[in-house]
Parts: C-alpha cells; sequence; structure tokens
C-alpha cells in the first residue's frame, strides 16, 4: 500500500517512513471516514431539503467536513442547523475503506411550503454546477444534531454529498 520509496525525499506517500498511516488517511483505514449523498426532486410551491442527521441515541460524533450541493437552477445554498429528522429515509453515511461497516449518520430528504433550520452559511450555486464548501472548522453533530441543506428558492432540486468522520 506504500506509495514512494521512502526516505524524506518523498512527498506523495500514504504511509510514514515507519510505515504508519498518516493524518486522514490512518482515519481511512481505521473506517472512520464517511461520505453519503442524497437528493429531493422539485415540488412546486415548495422548498427542498437534505439532511445529514446523527439520531439519538448514536454513541458517535460526526464531524462534517464538508458538502457539495446541487439545484436545478442558478440560486443560492444555505446550511442550516435542524435537529429533527426529516421524513424521507435514505439511508446511512457509506464508509470510505470499502466493506467497512456502514456509518450511523442518517441521509434524510423532505419538501416543505417554508425552510428548516437556523442558518449557518448561505452560498451563491449556478444552475446544475456543483458547490463545494470545505469547512475549515468541521460541524460537530452530537447524537440528535442534523445538518439540512436547501435552495433559497421553491420549486427546485436539491443533491448534497456529504462527507465526515465518525469518533
Amino acid at each position: 500500500m506504500r506509495i514512494g520509496g521512502g526516505g524524506s525525499t518523498d512527498f506523495n506517500q500514504l504511509q510514514s517512513d515507519s510505515a504508519q498511516f498518516r493524518n486522514k488517511d490512518f482515519l481511512t483505514n481505521e473506517g472512520l471516514n464517511f461520505g453519503g449523498f442524497t437528493f429531493e426532486n422539485e415540488s412546486s410551491g415548495n422548498y427542498s431539503h437534505v439532511q445529514l442527521i446523527n439520531p439519538s441515541g448514536s454513541a458517535v460524533t460526526i464531524l462534517l467536513d464538508g458538502i457539495i450541493a446541487t439545484t436545478g437552477g442558478a440560486t443560492a445554498v444555505s446550511v442550516s442547523t435542524h435537529n429533527t429528522a426529516l421524513s424521507g429515509d435514505d439511508g446511512n453515511l457509506t464508509n470510505l475503506k470499502l466493506g467497512g461497516t456502514a456509518g450511523v449518520g442518517e441521509l434524510r430528504s423532505q419538501t416543505n411550503s417554508s425552510t428548516y433550520g437556523t442558518r449557518l452559511f448561505y452560498a451563491n450555486v449556478l444552475a446544475s454546477a456543483p458547490l463545494y464548501i470545505p469547512f475549515p472548522y468541521p460541524i460537530m453533530l452530537a447524537a440528535a444534531k442534523g445538518i439540512v441543506v436547501h435552495p433559497s428558492g421553491t420549486n427546485l432540486f436539491i443533491g448534497c454529498n456529504f462527507m465526515c468522520r465518525e469518533l
């Protein structure tokens, strides 16, 4: 699994000189890095929402490192806190150590006539162009805490990739 020949001149390697994985590579090898995608189609007169929620009673903490969002039109996208699970159950996070145990974090979706949550971030996005938002400091989701992502307008599709760790 080692990339590079070792020594201090190598800069593209997954392992240190002592054969230990480094940084996020270590977390992936331990089965602690996760990703997930969910979407909600447009609905006449409604806002489309997607959510990552750490269910109540969870023994893990989710650290959300970033999202990639796309919408069906040129609009703004909100990232908001919302601690009530949305109605659409779209599965759980996928372990980035392929074959590893699925994550605890739940992916959910729902439309509603008004927006959910308390806004943390807001950014413009072009129609069908992905918006990548890396968080310089991860958003920490303890048990029963969630994040929703939605477009600022109604009648718009929303899709979102969540990139996170479970510790």
